[in-house]
């Protein structure tokens, strides 16, 4: 059990629209009980009907106000809480979500039992898991990622020829549409959809899978959470697209490497009391 919500940041799917309906029940039930209200950049311009008569809504918090939150809210699905993992990063507020989208693996409290839930988890019966992360450096910018780093072919090229090694030791190479190093949240996103393995949320590791290889012979690999991922580019023409959590950040050039390391604790993801990862991977998937 955690500590009563006084405060709480509120984050919206990127969609107006998605969430206005949800965001007046969560407003009117947050004034009820008496919590503060913190927006982040850009919430109130997307609501300004919504927002324009609550007054003990701030109109627009910074990162370090945020950090007082004892909550961030999230109204949308898994997109909307990546998105809050990103911006609450190494602030220790912990994000739960109330599932506006289609899966939603992060974000697990239905719209339809937000009256009931809600007031339960501002009274503090929620529990909090530390999510570990990925960092990969690319031209001197470390990026990191909740679910996971994905090298891929571009759409006009040809396949990839990669290499990879773990602590040195080299594992792979071959001709692959890409690679994926997906971390244990991460686990049942792309890594899934390859045959990966599912790692449970407190596995101290990571997965190493190829997309589409041309070989016989490639496995998934899971490495240990102190394990450094070197990744080659072996082409000598192909640049491959470097995707952090479905976002593209840049590309690895023919012939250059790049590092990739697990952080243990990037961000921290809230469940309902009686949620758990596993319950929702076996509704979700199975």
């Amino acid at each position: 059990m955690s500590e009563r919500v006084h405060s709480a940041a509120l984050m919206t799917h990127k969609a107006p629209s998605v969430s206005e309906g949800a965001l007046n029940k969560v407003l009117a039930l947050l004034r009820n009980e008496g919590v503060e209200v913190h927006l982040p950049p850009g919430e109130r311009g997307k609501h300004p009907e919504v927002f324009a008569g609550e007054r003990h809504v701030c109109c627009r918090s910074s990162r370090e106000e945020v950090s007082k939150a004892d909550l961030c809210l999230v109204l949308g699905g898994d997109g909307t809480m990546l998105r809050a993992f990103r911006y609450t990063q190494g602030l220790g507020v912990p994000v739960l979500g109330i599932n506006l989208g289609n899966v939603g693996f992060f974000a697990t409290m239905r719209p339809d039992s937000v009256s009931e839930e809600l007031p339960v988890v501002i009274a503090g019966e929620y529990e909090v898991y530390p999510l570990a992360g990925l960092e990969a450096s690319l031209d001197s910018v470390v990026h990191s990622a909740i679910n996971d780093i994905v090298l891929i072919r571009h759409q006009e090229g040809g396949v990839c020829h990669l290499s990879y090694s773990l602590n040195d030791v080299n594992m792979f190479q071959c001709r692959a549409d890409g690679l994926v190093t997906a971390t244990p949240a991460g686990s049942s996103a792309y890594n899934l959809a390859l045959g990966g393995p599912i790692l449970g949320p407190g596995v101290g590791g990571y997965v190493v899978s190829l997309i589409a290889p041309h070989t016989l012979k490639s496995r998934p690999v899971v490495a240990a959470d102190t394990d450094t991922l070197r990744i080659t580019n072996e082409s000598p023409h192909e640049a491959a697209a470097v995707m952090v959590d479905g976002m593209k950040v840049g590309q690895l050039n023919p012939e250059e490497s790049m590092v990739v390391r697990m952080k243990r604790e990037l961000a921290q993801v809230a469940f309902s009391k009686g949620d758990s990862f596993y319950g929702h991977f076996r509704d979700r998937f199975l």
